[in-house]
Formats: structure tokens, sequence, C-alpha cells
């Protein structure tokens, strides 16, 4: 028992740490858009989750205290005045500034910040 409960102990601190496609829970943000954390680091401020926003979705103009990567999976997205599809990617650098992002016909990103 004494190897089985070291083992569970140190867990959290395996170099990896995998999440599979059925787990992890999917929250509402708003009307059309809910996010999955994949993963999140209280220390350093870093987290990485993804987007599934139904057609007609849309994200209030927003400041980044850092750095955000998107990469978006299906679809397509809409920010400041420039359309981004499935397989593009965008860098939006600490304090810049989003406008409207619209989904007209949703999308599935996965976000890191």
């Amino acid at each position: 028992f004494d190897a089985i409960e070291a083992e569970l102990d140190g867990l959290d601190t395996q170099p990896t740490q995998g999440l599979r496609a059925d787990e992890g829970e999917w929250v509402q943000r708003s009307d059309k858009v809910w996010k999955k954390v994949l993963a999140a680091d209280e220390t350093s401020g870093r987290w990485t989750y993804l987007l599934r926003c139904l057609p007609g979705a849309s994200i209030k103009p927003h400041v980044h205290d850092s750095a955000e990567h998107i990469f978006i999976i299906e679809g397509e997205l809409s920010m400041n005045g420039k359309q981004f599809q499935a397989g593009d990617a965008q860098i939006s650098v600490p304090h810049s500034e989003h406008t409207e992002l619209t989904m007209p016909n949703g999308c599935l990103v996965l976000v890191s910040i």
C-alpha cells in the first residue's frame, strides 16, 4: 500500500499530463460560446483552452494583459477587421485590444495565454 500511495501522491509531479477528448468540462461562457480548459498554471498565469463558438457567436471587445496565441481548428472568425479560417493562427501582444470578435458560421479555436 505504501508504494501505491507514493505513486498516487506523485501524480501531480509527472513530467507530462494528458487530457482525453472525452475528459474535461465544457463551460458555457455566453449565449453561444463554450470554454474547455486544457491546462492551467496558477503560478505563471498561463492557460491553454478551447473555445467552441456556435454560428452567430460574438465576444465583446477586450484588452489582454499578456500575449495571446490562437489557432483556428474549425470554422472561421473575424477579429480586428481580418477574417481567420481553419489552419490560421494569430498572435496578440500584451496590452493589445480586440474589437468585437464575430463567428458568423461558428468555430473551434485553441487559445494559449
